[in-house]
Order: C-alpha cells, then structure tokens, then sequence
C-alpha cells in the first residue's frame, strides 16, 4: 500500500535520497535556546488548544533489536545540524517506528549545504547481521530548515510485516549520518475508511493513534506546507516534536517541497 499523500511528490526527477552535514561544532541544546522557542509559540498556545495529535508507539511486535545498534537521529543537537524528525530511546522511545508505505518519507531538519549524499537501506532479522538492499548517491543542494525525501520508486519496496534500518550521510564526514528504523503495516480499515474525508489534523491524529509515525508527520507537515499560518496546524505540530524530545525543531520552516536528485542506485 502507497501513501495517500504520493500526490504531493511529482514524479519529475528520482527524490532526493540522503542528507548529512558539514562538520560542525557539536553542542547541546541550551536551556536558553529551548526557553526562546517556548516564548516565541507561547501566544500561539494562548489562543489555540493542542495536543490532539498523541503518538502512541506500536508494541509487541517482536521487533529484532540485536541486530540495529548504534542507532542515531543525529549527534549534534542545534538547528544548524543534521536531525531527523524520529522517536528515538534519548526521548524514551524504544520500537521500529511505522508506515504504510511501500516508499516512505523521511524528515530532518538540515543546515544549508551543498555536497554529496548517499542513502542506504538494509533488511534486519532476529537471527542475522543486517543485509543492505539498497544504496544511492547524489549531489544535493539544501537551505536551513525541514527538508523531506521520498523513497524514489527504483528502490526495493518496503514489504509488509519486514524491519528495516536506514542511513543518511553527506560527504561521509564526522558526525554526518543519520541512521533509523522503519517497518511497513497494513493500515486497519476503519482507520482507512476514516482518512478518506479527514482533514489534516484529522488525518496526523489517526495516525499517530494507530501507531503509524511516518504518515503522521507527514499529515502534519503537509498541512503546514499548504497553511503555514494556521495557528492550529502549528500548535499540533509543536507538540508532537516535543513528544519525541524535538523541542529546538518547533519552529524551523518546512522547505515547500521534497528535494530531487538524479541518483544513481547500486
């Protein structure tokens, strides 16, 4: 099963398919830096009620955790590095966060840089090391802010049921790779029948609720994409960054568009 939102993903050129930084300086996040986000969305809370959007992370489903160590969203914790928008175990998450999707969309935040890239994506087990499947590379050109990609079409399809674990980098420098988890589900019916009329915050919600992490950032970022002045967009937006320990990201500009790249595959 593909996404619901294919549609906002031209099929022009093959979608960029990695990111990474130039090395920077690596920090914590400040106190005061995640103080003057709170007071920047503070009248933004005042006049509109969030938290309708509540992740809630799938359980049980025998997920093969000797074989997916070292596992990062990211080393650097500032706005001007490399992020990507995961539930991690630094915010107390530990599960292979989910989509329906046979060619999921990734986010992260990212500085500006122009280099290359390279994304690949391997096949885990319970009884076996990981087993790449695919890897691309390609020149990219980015601005600050929260960029996307779409797994590109040439890519071997997420299979139903099947874990995965994913790497971004760029140049392969130091402290430049995103790495993750992923694993495709059916989506329940009714949660389907449901999404057919849902608007945005609707649709994240559903999601979220279901377990289906991917879609629901996606719902969410599309929906500010389309209306990037609507306070409630905004609100549900902040909150579920934070739900995963995001809390610098918040206010960060979501690009208009997945990036492209004419990669090549092996």
């Amino acid at each position: 099963m593909t996404s619901p939102y294919s549609y906002f993903y031209p099929a022009t050129a093959a979608l960029l398919a990695s990111l990474s930084f130039v090395a920077l300086p690596l920090a914590p996040v400040s106190a005061q830096a995640i103080a003057d986000t709170q007071a920047e969305i503070g009248p933004i809370k005042a006049k509109t009620k969030g938290g309708k959007v509540v992740y809630t992370p799938p359980k049980n489903v025998g997920t093969p955790k000797n074989t997916v160590g070292g596992l990062s969203r990211g080393e650097c914790r500032e706005t001007r590095c490399l992020m990507a928008l995961i539930p991690n175990k630094d915010a107390g998450f530990d599960h292979f966060p989910q989509t329906i999707s046979a060619y999921p969309t990734f986010f992260f935040n990212a500085p500006k840089f122009s280099g290359q890239a390279e994304f690949r994506l391997y096949e885990v087990s319970v009884n076996a090391s990981p087993k790449r499947i695919y890897k691309t590379s390609f020149p990219i050109n980015t601005q600050p802010g929260i960029i996307s990609f779409r797994m590109p079409p040439n890519a071997p399809e997420l299979k139903v049921g099947k874990f995965y674990r994913w790497e971004f980098t760029w140049n392969n420098a130091s402290n430049s790779k995103c790495t993750g988890l992923v694993r495709r589900v059916e989506l329940d019916r009714t949660v389907s029948k449901q999404l057919e009329k849902a608007k945005p915050i609707e649709k994240a919600s559903l999601y979220a609720k279901a377990g289906i992490w991917f879609e629901a950032v996606e719902a969410l970022a599309e929906g500010r994409r389309d209306r990037p002045e609507a306070p409630e967009l905004t609100i549900e937006w902040v909150e579920l960054l934070k739900s995963i320990g995001l809390d610098v990201l918040v206010l960060q500009p979501i690009s208009p568009a997945s990036l492209s790249t004419k990669a090549s595959s092996y």
